[in-house]
């Protein structure tokens, strides 16, 4: 939704899905590719930021290092 928005703010004429499908082939391209394929490593954190701010965000990221490094 946020990419779709975006693009309708830059009068881009594209439907919702178009940028959906768009963003899907993009992962899968991303996962599948032979050099550097951007997959989770079995230490990562997934963080779900649909409805965070930029500094929501950037406070929720520093708070999950700020306790990895004992701060």
């Amino acid at each position: 939704m946020r990419r779709f928005a975006e693009l309708k703010r830059l009068k881009k004429a594209l439907t919702y899905d178009e940028v959906l499908k768009s963003i899907k082939n993009r992962d899968k391209s991303d996962y599948n590719r032979r050099i550097s394929p951007l997959k989770k490593t079995k230490d990562s954190m997934l963080i779900n930021t649909t409805n965070l701010s930029k500094r929501a965000c950037f406070l929720k990221i520093k708070k999950i290092i700020d306790r990895k490094i004992n701060i």
